[in-house]
């Protein structure tokens, strides 16, 4: 898919609720969502895809609010999130990525009950920010970063900062950095 929006779609149990096994470059995914009540599912914005110069916003899973088993290359992921058994925050992993290997990505705002930025995955140049959880607000401790801006320092990777990034404008979902 190029340049596409995916929007207000529902999945299953694995369904991606946006999309499933693609490839998508520049595509906005947002409300998208899996659910199952009482069930784990997964990637409520895409599952097993590629995705190129994307945003995925508002979309939720049990497993990889965002994405799931993905591989991503200058995305931005945003209001994405978790969600367990009945509709809860607890019990529920990667409220952005889970299980996926992320470059020049930039996640913030994303919730989970535990990896509220990411679970179980590499990030490579990466901003993983401003995310929350009960644990692990921004990653948790099976995932890789390398070259990275997140918090606190991770115990896997090299060359991660700690500082926090000077985004334009957070609040209004304006993730570029100041350019001091």
């Amino acid at each position: 898919l190029y340049n596409c929006t995916l929007s207000g779609n529902w999945a299953g149990y694995e369904g991606g609720g946006g999309a499933y096994g693609g490839t998508l470059y520049n595509c906005t995914l947002t409300g998208n969502s899996t659910s199952v009540p009482r069930s784990t599912t997964y990637g409520g914005g895409a599952y097993s895809c590629t995705l190129y110069n994307c945003t995925l916003t508002g979309n939720s899973a049990s497993m990889g609010g965002g994405v799931y088993n993905c591989t991503l290359y200058n995305c931005t992921l945003t209001g994405n999130s978790g969600f367990g058994a009945f509709g809860s925050v607890s019990g529920s992993v990667g409220g952005g990525a889970c299980s996926c290997t992320l470059h020049n990505c930039t996640l913030s705002g994303n919730s989970a009950g535990t990896g509220g930025g990411a679970w179980g995955s590499t990030f490579y140049n990466c901003i993983v920010y401003f995310n929350t959880s009960s644990g692990a607000p921004n990653f948790d401790s099976s995932s890789t970063l390398n070259y990275c801006c997140t918090t606190p320092l991770p115990t896997s990777g090299v060359g991660n900062i700690a500082n926090a990034p000077l985004f334009v404008d957070s609040a209004n979902g304006n993730l570029r950095l100041q350019s001091n």
